[in-house]
């Protein structure tokens, strides 16, 4: 099982990983998040969880396991558009202020976006997934509950 520690803002896995696991991380991710479609690091037997559809897009957490755990990450798919954008929220507790793992563009119409993968880190830890979209001029987002 994986455990979580927040110290000065930063996330770190209770797990040790090997050199190559300290992969680049964007916003406010951590540094133990991976890619979860990496071939070299990614996570396998993964399923969906909180599903919303919003403007024909899906939005989801999905969780699965690689070598060094479980991770969970959020996911759009459907009829993105380029513009649009998805990030994923997580807590310690439910009490805590989530912090944003993302966003990430789309980038392409009919794309499926996604965001980094972070530990699951046992039952205190939370996740939801947020779609940033672009529909008929307007910005618009939406989320999942928490999982």
């Amino acid at each position: 099982m994986l455990t979580l520690t927040i110290a000065a803002g930063t996330l770190a896995a209770g797990v040790v990983a090997p050199q190559s696991a300290a992969l680049a991380y964007s916003g406010n991710c951590g540094s133990s998040s991976i890619n979860p479609k990496n071939a070299r690091t990614g996570v396998s037997n993964y399923r969906a969880f909180k599903p919303v559809t919003f403007h024909g897009r899906r939005i989801q957490i999905m969780a699965g396991r690689n070598h060094w755990g479980q991770y969970g990450w959020a996911e759009m798919s459907g009829r993105t558009t380029a513009r649009d954008r998805v990030w994923m929220d997580w807590r310690t507790s439910p009490r805590q202020r989530h912090r944003q793992c993302g966003p990430e563009r789309v980038g392409r119409s009919g794309a499926r976006g996604f965001t980094r993968a972070l530990p699951t880190g046992g039952p205190s830890v939370q996740f939801r997934a947020c779609g940033d979209l672009y529909v008929a001029g307007k910005r618009t987002h939406k989320c999942t509950g928490w999982w």
